[in-house]
């Protein structure tokens, strides 16, 4: 694979995150996020495969990226947990545990910001 051709690939990648993540920050959306998850794992094995001997020249993630991936993970991880209490308790016909649902969209809240 050509030098040209290599940055074309990365430069799709990166746009493609950039449009996810204005669609994340407008809505928090469980679908737009786990899109921008994934766009971000194929761009790191795109990167591996590459495989750049040189430390200095190899291609790196920015750590404002890895960030954002890491606090929209967290937000992932409480809306499934959300989803998967509300299915227990849909299929087992038990009340709500409102505490802990309280709890678990204040945490949301706060990583949202």
């Amino acid at each position: 694979m050509k030098q040209k051709e290599m940055v074309e690939v990365i430069e799709e990648r990166f746009k493609t995150l950039e449009k996810l993540s204005h669609k994340i920050l407008k809505a928090f959306d469980a679908d737009d996020i786990h899109d921008f998850r994934v766009e971000i794992k194929k761009l790191r094995a795109f990167l591996r495969l590459l495989d750049i001997s040189d430390e200095s020249e190899k291609p790196l993630i920015p750590k404002l990226l890895k960030s954002f991936y890491g606090y929209i993970g967290i937000i992932r991880n409480i809306q499934l947990q959300t989803h998967n209490i509300y299915a227990y308790i849909t299929q087992h016909k038990i009340d709500k545990p409102v505490e802990y649902l309280t709890l678990l969209n204040k945490e949301k809240s706060y990583w949202e910001k």
